[in-house]
């Protein structure tokens, strides 16, 4: 392959998919495939409800009735993968399979031309590559959740807020209003970016308001049919999801030992999941909400404790990889970024400081972070290569004075 095929975004594309497929192939040659379900379980269990029949209903595997624990848009894309190929058949799990390196694949060529427009040529390019080969990125498209498509949404919103920037027509705000409705159906966290983000897109535009109405309509035209949903075949108003009760107690009750403390949830926990059946879903969340609420007023310290340590292991784990100092890179890069074009750099800022703030309060995995790793990326390449393109200038001199050139004259 020729070097200048690196720049080339079809070659990205196809090596970062190329690649996700072969590890699956060497790694399901010695491991039952069946195991992906596990990754996803109570997406797989709604699905598979819907699938059968049965309706939006019973996340843990047995009759719960109807629920919002999880959101629409990925089991909707699960019931018909099993709807073609069955309910957790082998053919069903490469599919998703595929489909996970396919949204992995093409978050590569996001980035690509993400870091091409933001940064210039090389930023994407280098961080595309990463993408596309890092060993962690390459792991997570095994998980049978939105986590891959999540990121595929983080980077489309930003090349698509670079478009709508540039727009004072009606259909371009409508179809971002569109697509901000469609990824907060996808990941609910995804909500606090596009509040900052229309806001930013907005400033200068002679008619913001009337381009924010034509937005904010879009995005409810999307939103209202769930909500409706939800509404009547749980009797509460929920936006997308309805287990932030849960999420809280689960990070902030007695006994939790570890940011990444799941042992009480009812899938691990049989008297939980008890409890669940008996009071049923909106119940069973009210009484945990209360109860972690309880804790955190009982316990301030305790929590403002524990919220460092969520805080310290979203950025930080898993401990063994590289992700603290790409983390590290990535707030320099992003102190670089809003430097240079505060407006531009809304994207970054937004995905760095306001996404993780869920997971700081509740509970906080490793893979939680991967929807803005693709920004992350990009940052820490930028970071990189202005420290590098700096040193660079201070190394050549003037042949005639022998003084240090600008990085202009460089």
């Amino acid at each position: 392959m020729r070097l200048q095929a690196f720049r080339r975004p079809t070659w990205l594309f196809a090596t970062a998919l190329l690649v996700r497929v072969g590890f699956f192939i060497n790694l399901f040659r010695s491991t039952p495939i069946a195991g992906i379900w596990n990754t996803g379980y109570e997406a797989c269990h709604v699905a598979a409800s819907l699938a059968s029949g049965m309706g939006f209903s019973s996340p843990f595997g047995v009759p719960t009735g109807p629920t919002a624990w999880v959101s629409p848009v990925y089991v909707g894309i699960l019931v018909a993968v099993f709807k073609l190929f069955g309910a957790y058949s082998t053919a069903a799990a490469w599919t998703m399979l595929l489909l996970n390196a396919l949204f992995a694949a093409l978050t590569a060529a996001g980035i690509y031309f993400a870091g091409r427009r933001i940064f210039g040529d090389s930023a994407g390019i280098i961080a595309g590559w990463i993408w596309a080969l890092m060993p962690y990125a390459i792991v997570m498209s095994i998980k049978v959740w939105e986590t891959s498509l999540s990121a595929l949404v983080v980077i489309a919103g930003v090349l698509m807020y670079g478009q709508v920037r540039n727009s004072r027509r009606g259909i371009d705000w409508a179809a971002w209003g569109g697509f901000c409705g469609m990824g907060v159906l996808i990941n609910p966290v995804l909500a606090p970016l596009y509040v900052p983000l229309s806001l930013g897109a907005a400033i200068g535009a002679r008619r913001r308001v009337a381009l924010l109405s034509i937005s904010l309509a879009a995005f409810s035209a999307i939103l209202t049919p769930w909500m409706a949903r939800n509404y009547f075949q749980l009797h509460v108003l929920l936006p997308v999801r309805s287990n932030f009760g849960e999420e809280l107690w689960l990070g902030n009750h007695p006994g939790v030992s570890a940011p990444d403390h799941e042992r009480s949830h009812p899938l691990a926990a049989p008297a939980e999941l008890a409890s669940y059946r008996q009071a049923g879903e909106v119940d069973f969340m009210v009484q945990k909400r209360r109860a972690a609420f309880a804790f955190i007023n009982e316990h301030p310290d305790l929590f403002a404790r524990l919220t460092l340590q969520r805080i310290l292991h979203f950025w930080s784990s898993p401990p063994s990889s590289l992700w603290i100092p790409i983390s590290a890179l990535s707030w320099a890069g992003l102190m670089l970024a809003m430097r240079r074009d505060f407006i531009k750099a809304l994207p970054f800022l937004s995905a760095l400081l306001l996404f993780p703030i869920p997971y700081y309060v509740t509970h906080a995995d490793n893979w939680y972070r991967h929807p803005i790793e693709p920004l992350m990326i990009l940052l820490a390449v930028e970071f990189l290569r202005r420290v590098w393109l700096n040193i660079g200038v201070r190394g050549r001199r003037d042949s005639r004075t022998g003084e240090p050139l600008s990085e202009s004259e460089g």
